[in-house]
C-alpha cells in the first residue's frame, strides 16, 4: 500500500508561489518541511543585515546550563581547535537578519505541528532548504528542539535537518546548539567553489 503525499500548507498563507515553507505528509508519522530560498526584494535585505546578536532563546540560567554541557564535552576530548570555542568564549550569537526570518516562520510551524503530536504518535520531521531556506531549516530545528524538548526526550518528535548552499549563521557556540538540543542527523552540504557558504 503506498501512501499518497498531501500538502499542509503554512497556516498564515495562502496556496501562493511565495509561502515561505511547504509541509509534506510522506506517510503517517514522517514529515518533510521544505523551506524556499530567497525570492523577494525584502527577503535579500534582511540577509544585509549580517551584524550578530544574542541567541533570545535561553534565560540565563538555560545558558549557565548550556555552557556547563559544552564545557565537559570538550574536557578530554580531541578537538579541532579551530572549530571548538574556547571555554572562556560564552556567547551564543547568530545573525541578525536570519533570525528575524525563522522566528515569525517558527510560530508558524510549530502551530501545524502542535496539531500532529497531539494525537501521542511517535512522528518524524525532516527540515530542508537550500540558501536562505537552508538557514531557515538549521535555526528552526534548533528552536523545535529546544521549545519541544519534552517531546524530544520522550522519543515523540525526532528532527533532521539538511542543508544545501546554505551561508554560515552563528558562531561556535550557536553551532554545538544543533545536539544539544536533540537534532538526530545534520547535514550540511555546499559546493566550496560558492563563495555564499564561506562568505560569514
Amino acid at each position: 500500500q503506498h501512501y499518497i503525499p498531501n500538502i499542509i500548507l503554512p497556516v498564515n498563507s495562502s496556496s501562493s508561489d511565495l509561502a515561505k515553507y511547504y509541509m509534506y505528509h510522506m506517510s503517517p508519522n514522517k514529515f518533510f518541511v521544505s523551506f524556499r530560498g530567497t525570492k523577494t526584494f525584502f527577503e535579500a535585505l534582511s540577509g544585509i543585515k549580517f551584524y550578530r546578536v544574542p541567541f533570545p532563546m535561553f534565560q540565563p540560567k538555560q545558558k549557565k546550563e548550556f555552557i556547563e554541557w559544552r564545557n565537559s564535552i570538550i574536557k578530554g576530548k580531541q578537538f579541532n581547535p579551530y572549530k571548538t570555542p574556547l571555554l572562556d568564549d560564552l556567547d551564543i550569537e547568530l545573525h541578525k537578519g536570519f533570525l528575524d526570518e525563522a522566528i515569525g516562520l517558527y510560530n508558524d510551524l510549530a502551530e501545524n505541528l502542535e496539531k500532529l503530536i497531539e494525537d501521542k504518535k511517535p512522528i518524524e520531521i525532516i527540515l530542508c532548504g537550500h540558501s536562505l531556506g537552508g538557514v531557515l531549516a538549521h535555526i528552526i530545528g534548533i528552536y523545535l528542539g529546544f521549545y519541544m524538548q519534552d517531546v524530544v526526550k520522550a522519543k515523540r518528535l525526532s528532527i533532521h535537518v539538511i542543508t544545501a548552499n546554505a551561508p554560515p549563521i552563528g558562531n561556535k557556540n550557536f553551532n554545538l546548539l544543533v545536539p544539544y538540543v536533540g537534532i538526530k542527523n545534520f547535514w550540511r552540504f555546499y559546493n566550496f567553489q560558492d563563495f555564499v557558504p564561506h562568505y560569514g
